[in-house]
């Protein structure tokens, strides 16, 4: 079983000073397509219960505890907010142009078994995705779980998850064997948001900077560490993905990840 850090945000009802934007320093920049063409599957916590967002292309539920679809966790709106959202007067998300599914495998204390894991990278699949953005952080890999993931690498599908912060980096041999992407994160001094190699693994240095994401029932929150590092990371591997599309270039989930590193690490 996979479980969610329960966090206690500062919950704004409204922002007073909008647009909030990431500043990416520089990372991407030459991609100018904003995510367009590119699938993206939230496996997390449900559904957006949030006015900021529209047009989502898809939703179901695998979580055999919840009676809905509806996030009341808040993790995926988090992380989706960051990512899609466009609204002039509410978050500048930094993807909008992808599309967005919605998969709920987390019940609403934020627990999900191996099989509504594995069962909505399946649906996933199904829709043809591009990228399948998997919330938690990383436990034990059952069998059936594993087999999916090597089934979504090999359809040439990109999948991220975090592994928390640097400090509390475990080794996630199983789960990078089956092509999923890990990275870990640690908080920064700086401004800008910036990215080192430690160890194999990609970490993502979070700027303490002032900004805000959509969260359940219409509010707003700082996210927390691993929502920034996922919709930074996952943000990046949309433009990546769209502009190989666009140039009509073989996509590998091996070869969108070597781009990925070649562009933050330089």
């Amino acid at each position: 079983m996979l479980k969610l850090k329960k966090t206690n945000p500062k919950i704004l009802q409204q922002i007073s000073d909008p647009p909030f934007h990431i500043d990416l320093n520089g990372y991407g920049s030459e991609y100018k397509t904003k995510g367009e063409s590119v699938k993206i599957c939230v496996v997390g916590t449900g559904t957006p219960l949030h006015n900021d967002f529209k047009d989502i292309k898809g939703m179901e539920i695998f979580d055999e505890q919840s009676k809905d679809q509806d996030d009341r966790f808040g993790y995926s709106t988090m992380l989706a907010g960051m990512m899609s959202v466009d609204r002039p007067n509410s978050i500048s998300g930094l993807v909008p142009k992808s599309e967005f599914y919605f998969v709920k495998a987390f019940n609403d204390v934020g627990e999900a078994s191996q099989q509504s894991l594995s069962s909505s990278i399946l649906w996933s699949l199904i829709k043809n995705v591009d990228l399948i953005m998997l919330c938690g952080e990383k436990g034990i890999i059952s069998t059936d779980l594993s087999e999916v993931l090597i089934k979504a690498q090999s359809d040439g599908v990109c999948t991220l998850m975090t592994s928390g912060s640097f400090n509390e980096h475990k080794k996630t041999e199983s789960y990078d064997s089956c092509g999923v992407l890990s990275i870990s994160h640690e908080l920064s001094s700086r401004k800008t948001v910036s990215f080192e190699k430690k160890n194999n693994s990609l970490v993502v240095r979070i700027p303490r900077a002032k900004y805000y994401t959509t969260y359940a029932e219409n509010c707003y929150v700082k996210p927390p560490p691993s929502v920034y590092s996922m919709g930074i990371v996952g943000s990046l591997l949309s433009l990546i993905i769209s502009d190989n599309k666009k140039k009509k270039v073989k996509i590998t989930s091996k070869s969108v990840y070597r781009k990925l590193f070649s562009i933050v690490l330089n």
